[in-house]
């Protein structure tokens, strides 16, 4: 990031190496032109977040990850002026957000930015008037949820002296998991229609997704499969998530059992939806 910019756009390394998942940071940055954002990215600057050696267990090379990217992420904050990071993977905004935030100088190093997932970005923009979708996209989609966006965002809070529900009752908060924004998003499309979705439970996204990085690929392969022919029962045409992992796993998935459905990330779409040229944020086109 050469020049000074509010707003860092964190590509994440699935975005930026599995050369199918790149049509998700080139429709984030797509819209981002689009909306006349001045945003800046790292390039070969940009470090793993460490999400997945997290998940792994390797919790000494994640800490060295993560002091690294707050080290960073304060300095592009005082010598470029970021003030937002926008990621377009689940699993960094996971990260980030919730992982990063155990260390004892998370708060001193993001002094001053919000961490945001496009889809957070995108919905804010909406809902004030300054993302308008306009154009078409005449598809039937049904929407999966991703786990890193969703349930594992849930936190737990013990109501302690019963002020909101009774002493010792343990209180569920989701006031960062993306669940409605995505599909309030979809909804804003022009002529698209949403079918039935198929079950949410996600269980069965953490057993294909786990299995894919413990080296289970056949056993990953055939569970992501089953998700596809859950969306194909709803009569979708596609799906759509926001998660460059959903995105890959299901649609290898989909080709390997001859499904013609695939994943799409809702980015993509509202890319598509996006008319070639808008009104920057202050008013010229």
């Amino acid at each position: 990031m050469k020049e000074p910019a509010p707003i860092l756009y964190f590509v994440g390394c699935t975005g930026a190496y599995n050369v199918p998942e790149r049509a998700i940071p080139q429709a984030t940055a797509s819209i981002f032109n689009k909306i006349g954002l001045d945003f800046g990215i790292l390039g070969e600057s940009e470090l793993c977040c460490g999400s997945t050696a997290m998940r792994l267990g390797d919790i000494e090379a994640f800490q060295r990850i993560a002091e690294s990217n707050l080290e960073m992420f304060k300095k592009l904050h005082d010598e470029k002026g970021v003030k937002t990071i926008v990621t377009s993977c689940a699993g960094c905004y996971r990260a980030i957000l919730k992982d990063y935030s155990k260390s004892d100088e998370y708060g001193r190093m993001m002094e001053g930015i919000r961490i945001t997932h496009i889809t957070q970005f995108l919905h804010d923009l909406f809902t004030t008037g300054q993302l308008k979708l306009s154009k078409s996209v005449d598809w039937k989609v049904t929407y999966h949820d991703p786990c890193h966006a969703g349930r594992h965002l849930t936190k737990f809070i013990i109501d302690k002296d019963g002020s909101q529900l009774w002493a010792g009752a343990m209180l569920v908060k989701r006031r960062d998991c993306l669940y409605d924004k995505p599909r309030e998003l979809l909804k804003a499309i022009p002529d698209r229609f949403e079918g039935d979705e198929a079950d949410q439970s996600q269980f069965l996204l953490l057993r294909w997704w786990w299995g894919g990085y413990d080296g289970y690929n056949d056993w990953a392969q055939k569970n992501a499969s089953l998700r596809i022919q859950e969306g194909m029962e709803t009569g979708a045409q596609h799906m759509v998530s926001i998660c460059p992992f959903c995105h890959y796993n299901l649609n290898q998935s989909s080709q390997a059992i001859g499904s013609k459905m695939k994943l799409y990330d809702l980015t993509e779409l509202i890319d598509m939806a996006l008319p070639e040229k808008v009104k920057n944020f202050n008013g010229s086109s």
